[in-house]
């Protein structure tokens, strides 16, 4: 008995690694791979006040399957261990998988301090096909009380006397400086809505083009109204930082050393479908507008996109658009009227030509009679333009003609006048006959 008990154990478990595939009637057909392929391995590294570094394996490939196409991170507030937490969790941006077995290594940033996440991954392929989920391991965000007072700070401000204060659209964060400049603690402004952030590091230094240090930094919408660059657009709004040395003085120049870090939000339904990339990008007065560096081995959620910011004029997110396909055209609709006419008459050859490309260009039209050049002709269609060509054509000798425009075919024939009149006379003395005959055949029948 326990014989056969093994044996059947052993052939359920050969049956899992056979080749085959299964259907919806139940058969088993073909290949069949069992794929079990996941991240086991997905682990916090490290953290600071709103970011949590994220190490893991490349999974590897199973069966037919891969190479990967992109990662899918997610995170949440609680443990992420089945399909429903994993759709209601919090997506960052697409990453880009190495192969497999490489060590993979993410910072998402963004984050709330003093906060747990959890995090799980999935990888797809190129097919579209899905790993299972992985682990779910936790993360804290660093809190800013260390060592003293509220928000990082000493318990004495002697070696940091100033303060500085960060209006994000209204919402203000403030924190102690010394007088050269540098950050007692970090800094975490984010506007009312908790849409855009900006984020100093302690010990960074902010400092006014006259030396002094700046009393407000101000984060705005722009008055002014900038153009798009060429194969780009602006997303969303257009937004400009100040640097004060007081509240009521005029906006300076400011320099930040190390960069801080700024994360703009925005709304995917605003992307263009042509759109590849997406960056926040500063204004420069002269050179038109320039990409921040992004944060170095960072990721934020779907909806933001960060930079490193050392220096304050206008900033925007704009969207890289794809190139378009060159122009390419469709000729259609051949129509030759009338195609048979008298010789000396005038016959209409006409045709439709559409530009399906993505650009505007020109075409040439060439009109071809009897093999022969008859008319050639260059028309200019913007993208997805139509537009009908009429070529007219006469003189030419009794007999079947044939026409070639774009190698579309048609034909006419051209008669002459009296084989055309003979003819007319011959049809309408056969309606004539056709009428004496009904004519003669009713009064036949009246007179019985």
């Amino acid at each position: 008995m326990k014989c056969s008990r093994l044996a059947v154990f052993a052939l359920a478990l050969l049956f899992c690694f056979l080749p085959g595939k299964t259907y919806a009637d139940g058969k088993l057909t073909g290949k069949f791979t069992l794929i079990h392929t996941r991240v086991t391995d997905l682990a916090v590294e490290g953290s600071n006040y709103t970011g949590i570094t994220i190490v893991w394996t490349s999974p590897s490939l199973s069966g037919n399957r891969g190479p990967w196409l992109r990662y899918d991170l997610r995170y949440s507030r609680s443990v992420i261990d089945s399909e429903e937490r994993w759709q209601s969790a919090t997506p960052v941006a697409g990453l880009p998988p190495q192969p497999p077995g490489y060590p993979e290594r993410v910072t998402v940033i963004g984050l709330e301090p003093c906060t747990n996440y959890f995090f799980a991954i999935k990888a797809v392929d190129i097919e579209g096909r899905w790993t299972h989920l992985s682990n779910s391991p936790l993360g804290r965000t660093l809190c800013y009380t260390e060592g003293g007072g509220i928000g990082g700070l000493p318990a004495t401000y002697t070696d940091y006397p100033l303060t500085l204060s960060v209006d994000m659209l209204g919402r203000v964060a403030t924190v102690r400086v010394s007088i050269e400049g540098e950050l007692a603690s970090v800094l975490v402004a984010k506007d009312p809505a908790d849409k855009h952030t900006f984020e100093l590091d302690k010990g960074a230094k902010v400092v006014l083009a006259d030396g002094r240090v700046p009393e407000l930094l101000k984060f705005r919408e722009a008055s002014a109204n900038l153009p798009s660059p060429e194969g780009m657009m602006i997303v969303g709004r257009i937004y400009e930082f100040g640097a004060y040395a007081t509240a009521l003085s005029q906006p300076s120049p400011v320099n930040i050393a190390p960069s801080a870090r700024l994360l703009l939000s925005y709304d995917p339904a605003q992307v263009p479908e042509n759109a590849v990339e997406l960056s926040i990008a500063y204004y420069d007065a002269t050179r038109g507008w320039q990409p921040l560096e992004p944060v170095p081995g960072a990721v934020a959620e779907v909806g933001k996109v960060h930079g490193m910011v050392n220096h304050f004029t206008p900033f925007a997110i704009l969207a890289r658009l794809a190139e378009p396909a060159p122009a390419s055209f469709q000729v259609t609709r051949l129509v030759v009227e009338p195609t048979r006419v008298q010789r000396g008459s005038e016959v209409t050859v006409t045709v439709e030509v559409a530009n399906t490309g993505g650009r505007s260009g020109e075409y040439r039209l060439v009109l071809k009679v009897d093999g022969e050049v008859r008319e050639a002709r260059t028309i200019l269609l913007p993208p997805g333009g139509i537009e009908k060509v009429s070529f007219v054509l006469s003189g030419y000798a009794p007999g079947l003609h044939k026409v070639e425009v774009a190698g579309l075919m048609g034909e006419f024939e051209v008669v002459e006048e009296a084989e055309v009149t003979s003819k007319w006379w011959l049809v309408i003395a056969i309606l004539l006959a056709v009428m004496l005959v009904v004519y003669l055949a009713v009064r036949r029948k009246a007179a019985r």
